[in-house]
């Protein structure tokens, strides 16, 4: 059996300091077992209800009912009013179906109020919510009116009671549970007010019909707990389609982002082996350039070979030309010279 450590009035007082719940819910998984730990009051009945909640403690954070997705694909608000309200639906349910029981063993609290509830973490790290104080319940049958005029019904107050009152208060504290308050004034300004049947703008609007039916003032229109029960659990099941849509949304996304970033890596690889091709021919066409640069600097060559060839041959030419005129310049010379001697001897 799990004890019961901490009042509701204690948990909800403790919330309401917080501006951000979830940073409360996260305190409360850590610190639940030191800082929140409080003495059993005497004349305490715990009855645990069939239904535990299934929000679990992290290191950073409270684990949502979409199997510890990360939601964000969406906004944190959106993200943190899902959690509360899980956290207000668990809560409800199982304050349902404690009530539920001791309403099937045709007993009435009589007074339902934060300080009689209790709220701790079982073994298993999950929040846990209990009905105590049973000093002041009694059989169906009596009709007898008690308890605190700020939960009490309007019948009650006028000394009759039935279950439909306990079905009241717990919506005086549902209604608690929903909305957060700065001082003791306004809670009870505000209480006040929802019990002249003007509820909060800001409210979540299936807990706002809800609690349009738990508040009625008048007992035979408010619903009995199985009634409640049910729907609460359509509620509940409604979030979870929500959570699941998101789920499947954020996968579609990730999928979709996947995609993207193949296609973006294909396209950037793409590009890459462009580029590298375009590389790879600016610098083939520079060499055929350096290439073509080379052969015709090898042809000027060999037009100034030839040039010079030619011109070699032109010199070996007249150079023969002139060693053929040396020779003939010999050969006359001699002639000349036998001629002379000729003359002179006759």
């Amino acid at each position: 059996m799990t004890l019961c450590h901490l009042t509701l009035r204690e948990w909800l007082d403790e919330r309401n300091k917080y501006e951000d719940f979830d940073d409360f819910y996260t305190n409360f998984f850590k610190d639940s077992t030191n800082r929140f730990n409080n003495v059993i009051p005497k004349n305490t009945f715990c009855a645990q209800s069939n239904y535990l909640s299934t929000m679990k403690a992290s290191s950073n954070s409270i684990n949502n009912a979409a199997d510890d997705v990360e939601i964000d694909c969406f906004d944190d608000e959106n993200q943190h009013q899902i959690e509360h309200l899980e956290i207000v639906t668990d809560i409800l349910l199982q304050l349902l179906n404690g009530l539920n029981y001791i309403h099937s063993r045709s007993i009435v609290h009589h007074d339902i109020k934060p300080s009689n509830i209790f709220v701790s973490l079982d073994h298993n790290n999950r929040i846990n919510v209990q009905l105590g104080d049973f000093g002041l319940s009694c059989p169906t049958h009596t009709g007898v009116g008690f308890g605190t005029p700020m939960y009490a019904a309007p019948e009650q107050l006028d000394g009759k009671c039935s279950p439909k009152s306990d079905i009241y208060s717990l919506g005086i504290i549902l209604l608690e549970l929903l909305t957060s308050f700065s001082t003791d004034m306004e809670r009870a300004e505000m209480i006040k007010n929802v019990r002249r049947g003007k509820l909060p703008h800001n409210l979540n609007a299936e807990f706002a019909n809800l609690l349009k039916f738990m508040l009625h003032t008048r007992p035979q229109k408010r619903p009995d707990t199985q009634t409640l029960i049910q729907t609460v659990n359509c509620m509940k099941l409604s979030r979870d389609k929500i959570i699941q849509d998101l789920k499947r949304r954020l996968s579609d996304q990730s999928i979709e982002i996947e995609t993207l970033r193949g296609r973006l890596s294909s396209e950037n690889s793409t590009t890459d082996t462009i580029t590298t091709t375009e590389i790879f021919e600016d610098e083939t066409q520079q060499l055929r350039l350096e290439i073509q640069q080379k052969h015709e600097q090898i042809l000027n060559k060999d037009v100034e070979i030839e040039t010079l060839r030619t011109q070699i041959k032109s010199f070996e030419i007249r150079n023969h030309e002139m060693k053929s005129k040396d020779e003939e310049i010999v050969r006359l010379k001699k002639l000349l010279d036998i001629y002379q001697n000729r003359d002179c001897e006759s």
